[in-house]
């Protein structure tokens, strides 16, 4: 589905039904700061991924063999406000109308690339068997639109699989406190917690483009397990990236405009190369 610019800024106001799992950190694809970032630094001319091109151009013609598979009558709702939570929204791909209008529910169609096919259960084998990340997305639909489940059409190796997920309440409930908790944090423009994200490096190199003056930091003891976690995922028999990138952005925070930070365990630069790009360096001891 192709968002409008009065949709993505209506969208900016509270957190959405495709946001909701990175909020609670079970999206494969983005993190809660990719989230945040995307409110406080919003960037309307941001151009889909191919993967996303993918969903935007196969979504209509998955909807039509959904209708015709079902007979049910599918339109287009918009995005639209919780009618109780002002800060939940949610953009469903579809509004189904069935003839006796004792089932309504929402449509949401999923066009997943071959390498998380696997992650999908047949629905004759099992009719709930969408991946565990889009659940606080179907349910974030289902509450606001107020239908009792959520059909989700995905185009799977060819074919067209439909599961029904009803509603949950309590995970509502859940979805709904860490919603209003993260969407504080956008009002009062508070990063949550750096990770590994292109959107947390982006947020800490901005908040220090170049180095502003000429003695190293001395760590303290609120930073050096961070800095020792840091040199553990280092060294490691294998480096884990994302654990990697994260504590780095976490200690150029703190670097800020020095040239790095020195302390028993050694010392860290993030200077800038003869290009102007600050670059980070790891000097431990022992």
């Amino acid at each position: 589905m192709t968002l409008t610019t009065k949709q993505k800024k209506l969208r900016l106001t509270g957190v959405t039904a495709s946001e909701i799992a990175a909020v609670v950190g079970i999206d494969p694809y983005k993190t809660a700061f990719d989230v945040w970032h995307g409110k406080v630094e919003p960037n309307f001319k941001d151009e889909p991924t191919e993967a996303m091109k993918r969903g935007i151009f196969l979504e209509a013609g998955v909807v039509q063999w959904y209708m015709d598979r079902t007979g049910y009558k599918v339109t287009s709702p918009g995005t639209i406000r919780h009618p109780f939570y002002d800060y939940i929204l949610a953009t469903p791909d579809g509004f189904v109308y069935i003839d006796d209008d004792t089932d309504n529910r929402c449509l949401e169609v999923k066009c997943p690339g071959e390498h998380t096919w696997h992650h999908w259960v047949h629905p004759d084998v099992q009719p709930d068997g969408i991946p565990a990340y889009y659940l606080p997305q179907v349910t974030f639909v289902a509450a606001t639109m107020g239908v009792s489940s959520v059909d989700v059409a995905a185009l799977i190796r060819g074919e067209l699989w439909i599961y029904n997920i009803k509603y949950n309440a309590k995970l509502f409930g859940y979805l709904a406190s860490k919603a209003l908790m993260f969407i504080e944090l956008v009002k009062s423009k508070t990063p949550p917690e750096l990770d590994h994200s292109k959107s947390a490096k982006i947020y800490v190199e901005s908040a220090a483009p170049k180095v502003e003056q000429e003695e190293l930091l001395t760590s303290d003891t609120d930073l050096e397990h961070i800095i020792l976690d840091l040199q553990e995922a280092k060294v490691g028999l294998k480096e884990d990236k994302e654990r990697v990138e994260s504590l780095e952005n976490k200690v150029k925070l703190v670097i800020g405009s020095a040239p790095g930070i020195k302390g028993p365990w050694g010392h860290i630069t993030w200077k800038e190369n003869k290009n102007g790009k600050r670059v980070f360096r790891c000097n431990f001891e022992g």
